[in-house]
């Protein structure tokens, strides 16, 4: 968190909020972890971008939330055998933040196309209910670096906002997690 916050204050000093070229975002949607066995999950974004070359290139801070996602009976099941304990639930949430480079190309005065390439820096807490010779939950916690990709759309609503729609894909814990949305950015 400490280098996304020294980031943010890099970005704010080179490039003050009174930049055209400055917004604010935010996202929402559905996350889907590419791995058996997890249900999709709720997820939100909020971004601060600077335009390096307005309309066509940005960079972008963002904290992102990709959702809190519980084990099906399944893995439970399987869980439960291979280890011999009683688990009553399992769930893991991912956060983090991104730092991206965003790339635009207008298909026509009022519609343009988003290409996205970040680094994210993720946080997944996992709990468990179980019962194991009188112990109560498990908690396990780790964190680490990966790389991101997004492609979407952006939807002008007048001179300084944006109705966007994107997939991005994000990478935790050596899994896939793709992250549909739909959000609203504000220029100024």
């Amino acid at each position: 968190m400490r280098a996304f916050n020294k980031a943010f204050l890099v970005m704010l000093l080179m490039f003050p909020p009174s930049s055209p070229a400055a917004y604010l975002a935010a996202s929402f949607g559905t996350s889907e972890v590419q791995a058996e066995g997890f249900g999709d999950a709720s997820a939100k974004k909020i971004s601060f971008g600077l335009g390096l070359v307005p309309d066509k290139l940005m960079i972008e801070l963002s904290y992102l939330n990709l959702g809190k996602f519980e084990a099906d009976a399944a893995v439970l099941a399987e869980t439960m055998d291979r280890f011999d304990v009683v688990i009553d639930s399992a769930s893991a949430e991912i956060t983090g933040e991104e730092i991206s480079l965003v790339g635009s190309m207008p298909l026509g005065d009022a519609i343009s196309l988003r290409g996205r390439v970040g680094r994210y820096k993720w946080d997944l807490k996992a709990d468990q209910g179980f019962t194991f010779t009188g112990f109560g939950n498990g908690f396990f916690s780790t964190d680490g670096k990966d790389w991101s990709l997004g492609a979407g759309l952006a939807l002008a609503l007048g001179k300084s906002a944006e109705l966007t729609f994107a997939f991005d894909r994000y990478q935790a814990f050596e899994t896939d997690f793709d992250f549909v949305n739909a959000g609203i950015s504000i220029g100024f």
